[in-house]
């Protein structure tokens, strides 16, 4: 269950940048259940950006200048976080288990 005051905590702008895009995406996931690709979804359908979104997740000044390394080797001028979910199809809690691992 979402409690704000304890996830607020997690979330505020204070803490590292891959810990509260984790927290909010497995949150998002919550109120989205059902992945969506290609598209950034709308009712339960959610791809990672709008998971993180709807889970609370709110981009600093400083967060545009945190680098996400890609674990992969594509070619891509893609977002990575967009790249992983419609492109390699990872699943928004492997892509909230990748961030973690990141902190």
């Amino acid at each position: 269950m979402f409690l704000a005051d304890k996830e607020w905590i997690i979330l505020k702008p204070g803490a590292p940048l891959h810990q509260r895009l984790a927290r909010a995406i497995r949150h998002g996931c919550q109120l989205a259940p059902v992945q969506a690709f290609d598209t950034y979804g709308s009712g339960d359908a959610a791809c990672v950006t709008r998971a993180a979104s709807l889970g609370g997740f709110r981009a600093t000044r400083e967060d545009w200048y945190v680098p996400l390394p890609y674990p992969c080797h594509c070619p891509s001028a893609g977002v990575v976080l967009a790249h992983l979910n419609d492109v390699h199809r990872w699943t928004r809690e492997q892509i909230a288990d990748w961030l973690e691992a990141l902190s």
